[in-house]
């Protein structure tokens, strides 16, 4: 499984100091999103960032602007997530899962999908929609009716708690694989459940 997400824009000063760092911040739902799809919880971490866009203020805040995570499961499937907090053509935002039965992807949107060929160019498109709240828009309206029905029928939400913890464990896991530059097990980090 392989996991792009770049913002569009660096966030501002004020945003970095409250947020916790790329991989509470940014990759957690990363985290979320790869283990919806796979079905089973990551057990081995190993992550590499930099501080490629804004170095001064990165160092000085002691975050990173770039990162590339890789996560094994206990079946031996690997994960790749590749982020970034700047993709000047828009929100960058796309998933490939690959098996051996074939491939499932999730591409970038777009206002429209009209596509132009000329001479000098093919295919010119639209550029991609450029920040979250309009990509997942149609996601959000979605979680908050979910929600609301939840509470309506007494039934159990679809994703509770235990499911952000999960991904917070994933992010403390590479955040420890960060600063001891080694493949880290979940299981040093904590437990779940």
């Amino acid at each position: 499984m392989i996991v792009t997400s770049r913002d569009p824009h660096m966030p501002p000063r004020a945003y970095y100091e409250q947020a916790g760092g790329l991989f509470r911040d940014m990759t957690i739902h990363d985290f979320d999103l790869l283990r919806f799809f796979l079905g089973e919880e990551p057990v081995e971490v190993f992550a590499t960032a930099g501080r490629l866009i804004d170095p001064p203020l990165m160092e000085e805040l002691d975050d990173h602007d770039t990162a590339m995570i890789f996560l094994r499961t206990a079946s031996g499937v690997q994960c790749h997530i590749n982020n970034s907090r700047t993709a000047v053509y828009g929100s960058d935002q796309r998933v490939e899962l690959l098996g051996t039965e074939g491939m499932l992807q999730s591409a970038n949107r777009r206002p429209h999908e009209v596509r132009l060929s000329t001479a000098t160019q093919t295919e010119a498109a639209a550029p991609y929609e450029y920040f979250f709240l309009e990509r997942y828009e149609e996601a959000f309206r979605e979680e908050i009716s979910a929600f609301v029905r939840a509470i309506a029928e007494g039934t159990p939400p679809e994703v509770g708690f235990e499911d952000g913890h999960r991904a917070l464990l994933l992010a403390e896991t590479a955040y420890r694989s960060l600063r001891e530059g080694r493949r880290v097990r979940v299981e040093e980090v904590g437990t779940v459940g």
